[in-house]
């Protein structure tokens, strides 16, 4: 178990920012200049690489919204959904899915994309990739799929 001078498992905290990451569709450069980071010291961080300090792991609780126990030791409610983080690049927590939440057949779009064989399939290798829940993973494809209804769909009928 690889930990830093402040007993925090790095590798751990590497894959909770690369959940984090994931929920808000970021890329790796996106994260290290919200946290002020160079790009290499974030590639290093996500897989478990370095050293991480006590106020960059509160700097990223906050800019994130997410509790700072979670980020450094997992104690706590993990972020399921991109609802339950706060995205830095805007003023608000992701106004598009709020919108989303208003129209009347929201449910219904859910549970449709929820039975594509495609996103479970791709839930299933996501949550193997990022070691989280398969019911995560769906929610995390359900979400882009939902933000990007254009895309091509391979739904069978």
């Amino acid at each position: 178990m690889s930990k830093t001078k402040n007993d925090v498992n790095i590798k751990a905290v590497g894959t909770r920012l690369k959940q984090i990451r994931f929920l808000l569709n970021m890329r790796q450069i996106e994260m290290a200049k919200v946290l002020n980071i160079s790009n290499s010291h974030y590639s290093k961080l996500e897989i478990g690489i370095g050293g991480i300090s006590n106020g960059l792991l509160f700097s990223a609780s906050q800019k994130f919204g997410i509790t700072y126990d979670w980020l450094a030791n997992g104690v706590g409610q993990t972020p399921n959904s991109v609802l339950d983080i706060k995205d830095p690049r805007k003023d608000t927590p992701l106004p598009h899915c709020h919108s989303l939440l208003q129209e009347d057949d929201f449910i219904e779009k859910i549970l449709l994309e929820a039975n594509r064989e495609d996103l479970k399939n791709l839930s299933i290798q996501i949550s193997k990739t990022l070691h989280i829940t398969y019911e995560h993973a769906l929610a995390m494809t359900i979400k882009e799929s939902l933000r990007n209804p254009n895309q091509e769909q391979t739904t069978e009928s």
